[in-house]
């Protein structure tokens, strides 16, 4: 009697989760490790060889790192970094499409200065992960979204205080208002700027 307890017991114990749970916790814990071992290697690696701390130092600290690349790298070889899961419904505001309604364009600097109403909001022209959140030069409050294609698109002197870093902004939706009536557009291929047209075309 005691033995059949004991195995109900057991049996309980070990049928605690179901399979998928069992599933995604032994991956996740995969990745885990081997992101540790990634780091370990990395750092016997950099304290045993001045020329790879040099590549380190210049190339991977001062360089933006290419999160389409990097994404797709992972993908490739551990799967997606976030599990599959459905977006819940949230009500956004839409833009009515990726068009942006200005009055006057000018070149200015290596992008262009739209003219729009005050407070404009400036809708994203093509989905993309946050890389940059901060000030530039002769710009003002700038948003860098690196765009699924790997291109970067700035949006300047826009009010920046609701966007965070690294979030995942979608195609059409909008990003912020601007601080006044324009903000500035930059779109940098790998350090070749295109007007908005070429882009789009």
């Amino acid at each position: 009697m005691n033995t059949e307890i004991e195995n109900y017991l057991n049996h309980k114990k070990i049928s605690k989760f179901n399979p998928k749970v069992q599933k995604y916790l032994s991956n996740l814990l995969s990745k885990f490790l081997l992101s540790i071992i990634f780091l370990m290697v990395s750092i016997i690696l950099i304290k045993s060889n001045s020329n790879i701390k040099t590549f380190y130092q210049e190339d991977i600290l001062t360089k933006q790192i290419n999160f389409t690349k990097f994404n797709d790298f992972y993908t490739k070889y551990f799967g997606n970094i976030l599990p599959d899961y459905t977006v819940p419904s949230v009500p956004t505001q839409m833009a009515s499409n990726t068009e942006f309604d200005y009055n006057n364009g000018t070149p200015y600097l290596n992008g262009t200065k739209l003219e729009t109403t005050e407070n404009y909001p400036v809708p994203i022209i093509t989905s993309g992960i946050i890389v940059f959140l901060g000030e530039k030069d002769s710009l003002g409050p700038t948003c860098i979204v690196q765009g699924i294609d790997g291109i970067d698109i700035w949006y300047s002197h826009i009010d920046t205080s609701s966007l965070n870093l690294y979030d995942y902004v979608t195609e059409g939706k909008i990003l912020a208002p601007t601080e006044s009536n324009y903000f500035y557009l930059t779109i940098d291929s790998n350090g070749k700027y295109l007007t908005y047209d070429t882009y789009k075309s």
